[in-house]
């Protein structure tokens, strides 16, 4: 049986054997490049069965949507038994957290673009609840792997 991996949020370039991304336009894109399978839908919902997947890939996404845990509990659904969900996310910056929004990037960028951001604590206290979590590590982005 091969190794089945699904992309959540895959934008143009899918890492893995399906792909999903709530922009059409950019499955429409990838279409034309790509041999992955491609599903338009959102993180929250995922339009698969239980445990389908052996790996659940979700780069740069978490800090673009308001209900993490929802999404969290979809890639516990469609995650097969021993299977692996790597998720990596932008952090709040610290400006952001402290309330010294002095940068016009920041006030537009941060707040609007990854307005859901979590400092690198919250969102591993948020995986926790759903897997066990094995590699943590932290730079500008925090990259967490469960199984």
């Amino acid at each position: 049986m091969r190794n089945m991996t699904l992309d959540v949020g895959c934008g143009l370039r899918p890492r893995g054997s399906f792909g999903v991304d709530a922009n059409l336009a950019f499955l429409r894109e990838v279409r034309k490049v790509s041999s992955a399978r491609l599903v338009c839908a959102r993180a929250e919902a995922l339009p698969f069965a239980a445990q389908s997947f052996d790996e659940v890939i979700c780069w740069e996404v978490l800090e673009h949507i308001d209900d993490k845990r929802a999404v969290l509990a979809e890639f516990h659904r469609i995650l097969r038994r021993g299977g692996r969900v790597t998720i990596s996310a932008a952090l709040q910056p610290a400006e952001l957290l402290l309330g010294k929004l002095n940068s016009k990037y920041l006030r537009t960028v941060v707040q609007g673009f990854h307005r859901h951001a979590c400092e690198a604590q919250e969102y591993v206290a948020i995986t926790k609840e759903f897997f066990d979590v094995r590699v943590i590590t932290f730079d500008k982005f925090s990259m967490i792997e469960c199984i």
